[in-house]
């Protein structure tokens, strides 16, 4: 974002790599969005919040203390308000928690199959610090403590157009004639039973 303070886009992503830090920094990350988009421009955010259910606070923590001091996992109904107070129109807010827990135990195993690389690169108490703090957001992620969302804003225009496909739109192809349809449709072919093991042709729970 600081390479574009001197003009504006049609489009602003940003991932935060572990949490917010703080109201404030929220506030700005919005402030800063809303003045480089052009109007009708997007603003794509990804980012950790908390979920009704999680224990209650007690101190700083693991997190705060070893691995992003002064950090903030708001709900996403506080980010979402802070996004409506900035002029921007809410599209869309997906949750992506259950992908997030495998992608944590991915980037867990992957840290310790290269355990002796990373301990001579950082050290063995940075090694061990973000190898509990991996497998531990795993689980807070598994438990429904946390999760991350992906939510989509635009920037309205001064008529308050903000330039989005419809439902009805989306999806759609330009009309062919019935020739052309028959020409490239491929041969009809009979489906095969779904597999009767798990995970084969039935709804499975993320492992």
């Amino acid at each position: 974002m600081k390479a574009l303070r001197r003009g504006q886009t049609d489009a602003v992503e940003i991932t935060l790599d572990g949490a917010w830090l703080g109201r404030a920094a929220m506030a700005e990350y919005f402030a800063t969005a809303y003045r480089l988009l052009r109007p009708q421009g997007v603003f794509l955010l990804h980012g950790i919040s908390d979920l009704p259910g999680r224990p209650e606070k007690t101190g700083r923590g693991f997190v705060r203390t070893y691995v992003f001091p002064d950090s903030e996992l708001p709900p996403i109904a506080k980010v979402l308000a802070q996004a409506e107070s900035h002029d921007f129109e809410v599209r869309d807010v997906e949750s992506l928690r259950e992908n997030y827990t495998r992608t944590l135990r991915h980037w867990a195993r992957r840290l310790e199959a290269r355990q002796e690389e990373a301990i001579a690169e950082v050290g063995e108490q940075t090694y061990r610090i973000w190898r509990l703090y991996l497998s531990g957001c795993a689980w807070w992620f598994e438990r429904g403590y946390v999760s991350v969302f992906q939510s989509l804003f635009v920037k309205r225009s001064a008529h308050g157009v903000a330039a989005c496909p419809s439902i009805d739109s989306i999806g759609t192809r330009p009309q062919r004639s019935d020739r052309s349809i028959a020409r490239d449709r491929p041969p009809r072919r009979t489906p095969s039973p779904p597999d009767a093991r798990p995970g084969r042709g039935t709804c499975q729970p993320w492992k």
